[in-house]
C-alpha cells in the first residue's frame, strides 16, 4: 500500500493484473456539463465512440487507455480499460482505434476515484499520478435515490434496480412511497 495509507487505483490494478506494468498507460476522465454531451454520458456505447474521436493526437505512444466518468467535485467513477490499437487522421481530427478489454471487469461501474485538483486535466499518465480510491460501490449500484419526483429510470436502470435490491437499499425503501402515491392518484 501506498506510504500514506490510502489504496490507489494503481494498487488495485496491481493486484488483479500485470498488463499495465510495462505499458504505456493514460487515465481519461469524461466530464462535461454541455446539453449535448449529457446523453452521450448516458450511454455506454455512444461515449466509448465518443472517446474514439480527438481533436489532438492526445493518445499518441500510448498503449491503453482506462476511462473514467466524471462525477461531482472530483470523484471519477472507472468506465473501462482501452487498447489502443491504432490512429487515423481525416480533416484534422484522430480516430482512435479502440478495443475494450476484458481485465478487472469486477471494478468497472464500482470502483471511484478522486481524479485529484487537476480536474481540467482529462488525461493523465497512469503511472505518475496515483488515484486514491475514494470508494467502492456494491455491484449493481444505481446512485442515490434523488427524491419521488426527481427520476426517470431507462429499462436497463430499472432492470439492474430490480436485479439488486441489496445494492440499491435506498431505492428499495422509497419506491413503495410512490407506489402509494400513485394509488391514490387519480388519472382521466
Amino acid at each position: 500500500m501506498s506510504s500514506n495509507n490510502i489504496l490507489t487505483l494503481q494498487e488495485i490494478i496491481s493486484l488483479k493484473t500485470n498488463i499495465f506494468d510495462n505499458s504505456r498507460v493514460q487515465l481519461v476522465r469524461h466530464k462535461d456539463n454541455r446539453t449535448e454531451y449529457r446523453d452521450i454520458l448516458k450511454d455506454r456505447n455512444k461515449l466509448i465512440e465518443y472517446q474514439k474521436e480527438q481533436g489532438l493526437e492526445v493518445f499518441k505512444n500510448t498503449d491503453y487507455i482506462i476511462s473514467f466518468i466524471g462525477q461531482e467535485r472530483s470523484k471519477s467513477l472507472l468506465f473501462g480499460f482501452f487498447k489502443v490499437n491504432g490512429v487515423s487522421k481525416i480533416d484534422n481530427r484522430f480516430y482512435y482505434e479502440l478495443e475494450e478489454i476484458k481485465v478487472c471487469e469486477d471494478l468497472i461501474d464500482r470502483v471511484v476515484i478522486d481524479w485529484g485538483k487537476a480536474t481540467l486535466a482529462w488525461h493523465q499518465k497512469y503511472k505518475s499520478y496515483p488515484k486514491e480510491i475514494i470508494e467502492i460501490l456494491p455491484k449493481g449500484y444505481l446512485g442515490e435515490f434523488p427524491g419521488l419526483t426527481n427520476f426517470i429510470l431507462e429499462f436497463q436502470e430499472l432492470k439492474r434496480l430490480i436485479e439488486n435490491p441489496d445494492a440499491n437499499r435506498d431505492w428499495k425503501t422509497h419506491l413503495p412511497q410512490l407506489s402509494e402515491v400513485l394509488s391514490k392518484t387519480k388519472c382521466y
